[in-house]
């Protein structure tokens, strides 16, 4: 029988992994349906859905994609592990690895945010250069969705380290900050940093599509070229729209995520060793004089 407390640790455990499901199956069928609807068509000329910022958006889908169905993985196996009451069973931390979101995570963390900010580099060349940006096919294309996800790959293997090399146990809910604090705390800021850059870089492109819309505006022509910028134009600032909320929903929660998380640890740890000291010094009084000179 639970006593008051951990009825309580128990529910807000077991909210706190239901809560993932919803919000990540949402995420999964949306970006489902944005890979469908661009690669359905990938075998026309000159479909929307065939131009290079297309494919790279469709590979920023596939990524929040992966990163969806691994959270919906581990809504799933952690309310199993809550409601079998098996969350004070031991796992080795290589076990806890070898769980399918705790691989997929790590990869899609990398991949999802370096995505981001391959978009905001790709839209930068497209008002910096637009004539060779034009001229690009698909040698750019495969360097612009190849380096991001060959980078998150390398960066993911970095997780296994701790796994592999150490052997320690932890509970069975196999929270990913304590499978390997240290990886965990420098992915967190690398990708925060990642979705930052991407959401600053991003002012200078709004700046400069501002600038040569009123340059175009001026000018009445319908040549390709021309009807060719325009449609950049409206590709840039359709994705200026999404930058912003990737900023107010992705880097600034992240950012005060991983700073709540210092002041936590810290306050937690403050408050243990001011514990610990008092609680010795009402039985000893002489660990209390060495506590008051130390």
């Amino acid at each position: 029988m639970l006593n008051g407390r951990d009825l309580r640790v128990y529910n807000y455990g077991k909210s706190h992994a239901i809560s993932f499901i919803p919000f990540a199956l949402c995420s999964a069928l949306c970006n489902a349906v944005l890979i469908i609807a661009i690669l359905r068509m990938s075998y026309c000329h000159n479909s929307l859905r065939c131009q290079r910022e297309m494919q790279i958006i469709c590979a920023l889908a596939v990524a929040d994609f992966v990163e969806a169905f691994a959270t919906v993985c581990a809504g799933a196996y952690r309310i199993i592990v809550i409601m079998l009451n098996l969350k004070d069973k031991k796992f080795r931390l290589l076990q806890c690895m070898l769980l399918p979101h705790s691989w997929l995570w790590r990869w899609s963390d990398f991949a999802t945010s370096f995505m981001l900010l391959t978009i905001t580099i790709d839209r930068l060349f497209s008002v910096i250069i637009p004539l060779k940006y034009m001229k690009w096919h698909s040698t750019y294309l495969s360097i612009a969705i190849g380096t991001p996800y060959t980078l998150s790959t390398l960066l993911s293997i970095l997780a296994w380290h701790r796994p592999v090399t150490e052997y320690a146990e932890i509970s069975m809910l196999c929270t990913n900050v304590y499978i390997s604090p240290m990886f965990y705390m420098f992915s967190k800021y690398l990708t925060a940093i990642s979705s930052m850059l991407s959401v600053i870089l991003y002012i200078p492109v709004v700046l400069l599509v501002r600038i040569q819309r009123n340059h175009m505006s001026q000018i009445l022509t319908n040549s390709q070229i021309a009807r060719q910028r325009k449609a950049q134009m409206r590709m840039t600032m359709t994705l200026a729209i999404s930058c912003s909320v990737t900023f107010f929903l992705d880097t600034l929660p992240r950012a005060v995520g991983i700073y709540g998380e210092l002041i936590n640890n810290a306050k937690i740890s403050f408050n243990y060793r001011y514990l610990y000291v008092r609680v010795y010094s009402r039985n000893e009084t002489v660990v209390k004089f060495k506590v008051a000179n130390s």
